[in-house]
């Protein structure tokens, strides 16, 4: 849908009704009332920042499903590049934290309170993890350096509340806050034309997806130089508190033992080829 329909149908109670039936129809489950939740309060919020942006005919793909994985982004943004005329993509994680640390002795972990304080992946890293993967396994991609790029908004939050997660921007992922709501609706404008953005998203829907990688060679690497496999999400939270504990174990000379536990394809063999050895 384009911006300008998101933001007339924000409006309408019904929309996320609807929303909620085509997550059903595609996923076979229902979205949970904490997902519901988050799509009525930061859907409307992205809507305005695109309207006071100008963006109204942008391509908006909400809840995209990463290719050959259950992980979703919140939203997808196409479009055209405003200086080059080449596809444009913009992924944009939306957050409704208020407030936000970093777990100590960590860079890429936070804790937040409205989570129950557990440690969960800094919304920069997440969203740049994102943006690679998407480059990796979408074939329209693999040979466009520059056309995805991610934001994290977390509107509800100021940048004082949040100062530690404010130090890892960089060309491919920022954080914006309500605090820095003009500066998101000027990046946006720097990535984005006002053109319908139709075409970049139907081109994305319609690539064939396929790993950039070859497996075995992606593995060998791994176990030999380590950074082949790109974590995602709980992943990359697992193997950062692996090594966390590991490093706090030689530091007090006390053992640690740690146990990652998840289903089949969760990660548990990439974050073991990560961290499985320490020198």
């Amino acid at each position: 849908m384009s911006a300008r329909s998101l933001s007339d149908q924000c409006s309408d109670g019904a929309f996320f009704e609807r929303l909620a039936r085509k997550y059903r129809s595609v996923l076979s489950k229902a979205p949970s009332p904490s997902e519901r939740q988050s799509w009525e309060n930061s859907l409307p919020a992205l809507a305005e920042v695109l309207r006071d942006a100008g963006l109204d005919e942008v391509e908006v793909m909400i809840e995209y499903r990463l290719p050959l994985t259950s992980l979703r982004a919140d939203v997808i943004l196409a479009g055209s590049h405003p200086a080059t005329g080449k596809p444009s993509y913009v992924i944009v994680e939306l957050k409704q934290w208020s407030e936000a640390r970093l777990v100590p002795g960590t860079d890429d972990l936070c804790l937040v309170p409205r989570m129950g304080n557990r440690p969960v992946l800094h919304p920069i890293a997440q969203v740049r993890r994102y943006c690679d993967y998407l480059q990796d396994f979408t074939n329209v991609l693999s040979d466009q350096e520059d056309a995805v790029t991610g934001v994290a908004y977390l509107h509800y939050a100021v940048d004082r509340d949040v100062s530690e997660l404010l130090r890892h921007a960089d060309a491919k992922a920022q954080l914006f806050t309500d605090t820095s709501r003009g500066e998101l609706i000027r990046y946006l404008q720097a990535r984005l034309s006002g053109l319908d953005g139709s075409p970049e998203g139907d081109s994305l829907l319609a690539s064939p997806q396929t790993p950039g990688r070859q497996l075995m060679h992606a593995a060998a690497a791994e176990i030999i130089d380590g950074g082949a496999f790109l974590l995602m999400d709980e992943q990359e939270v697992a193997a950062r508190l692996v090594k966390r504990a590991a490093e706090l174990s030689r530091q007090s000379d006390q053992k640690e033992v740690i146990v990652i536990s998840g289903g089949p394809g969760s990660g548990k063999s990439v974050i073991a080829l990560r961290w499985g050895c320490f020198p």
